[in-house]
């Protein structure tokens, strides 16, 4: 078994044969993570407080590492097509009003 500083490394290096399955195994604990929610608030016959706690911990890490997915939306997002910034067109119109025509 490699030691944990090596398997961190591997995991930070996308070259690395080794990201791909760490980076899927990270997401399948981050489902389990949103499902043990569930389970917990569920659960009548614990401890309110500490499950408020183990709740509170559990979606305040998802919304840490996946904020697009678990993170609270505070303002509405706004996007062009696919995503892409939207594009602002501004025309300036000139007028040349002509004294002799205006008398």
């Amino acid at each position: 078994m490699p030691d944990e500083t090596t398997v961190r490394k591997w995991s930070l290096d996308q070259e690395n044969p080794f990201y791909p399955q760490y980076r899927k195994a990270r997401m399948v604990g981050y489902d389990r993570m949103s499902d043990d929610i569930i389970d917990i608030a569920d659960d009548i016959a614990g401890d309110a407080a500490r499950d408020r706690l183990r709740v509170d911990t559990r979606k305040w890490v998802l919304s840490k590492m996946l904020p697009k997915v678990y993170g609270d939306k505070t303002t509405t997002e706004v996007s062009g097509p696919d995503g892409a910034p939207i594009g602002v067109v501004a025309e300036i119109r000139r007028t040349v009003v002509d004294p002799k025509a205006a008398g």
